[in-house]
């Protein structure tokens, strides 16, 4: 860096418009590649490095060594909350479909959520077709013609607890690709 951290600390404390040229021309885009790269997606993590200098801007009094160490503390931290969040999110989609197939009543999806995000129709496509014919057959009745294990036991001409059984296997399939696809690669 061209000035001293100490030095540059001081200017930012003044409220310098040029101290904080500097550092944005010097961090920022050292800033968005370690962004980009934690979170892989480009739009978010400009906002979270452009966030991060707007911190920096209003908490400059509490940077005492540091600005390098302050601005990617805080992008990284911004950055855990943001995948934190898409978790959540994702898993609320993922928690509606299996109410939908599990639900007696199937009409617990309000036509803002799962039907309306055509992420997550398209990744339940994807995965409703990985699996067996037979557990595909239940899934696909119990979501788009609203049938009742009973109706589905005696149009395959299986046992109501064997639909079931493999409507469980199903569940658990599905649940495992979300979380793959999520990039979450752990046991359930």
């Amino acid at each position: 860096m061209i000035i001293e951290d100490s030095l540059l600390i001081q200017k930012l404390k003044a409220k310098d418009e040029d101290a904080y040229l500097v550092v944005f021309k010097e961090y920022y885009p050292h800033l968005l590649s370690f962004a980009s790269h934690y979170i892989w997606d480009m739009e978010a993590a400009e906002d979270i490095v452009q966030d991060a200098f707007m911190k920096l801007y209003e908490n400059v009094d509490i940077v005492s060594i540091s600005i390098k160490a302050y601005l990617f503390r805080t992008v990284r931290n911004r950055c855990l909350n943001y995948l934190r969040d898409r978790k959540v999110h994702d898993t609320h989609h993922q928690g509606i479909v299996e109410a939908m197939l599990w639900s007696d009543s199937l009409n617990v999806v309000e036509e803002k959520d799962v039907y309306n995000d055509k992420v997550t129709l398209d990744l339940l496509g994807l995965i409703i077709q990985k699996l067996p014919q037979r557990g595909r057959d239940i899934v696909l009745m119990r979501l788009e013609k609203e049938y009742k294990f009973s109706q589905i036991a005696a149009i395959l001409n299986i046992s109501e607890n064997s639909a079931k059984v493999q409507m469980s296997r199903a569940v658990s399939f599905m649940r495992k690709e979300f979380l793959k696809y999520k990039g979450i690669d752990k046991e359930l």
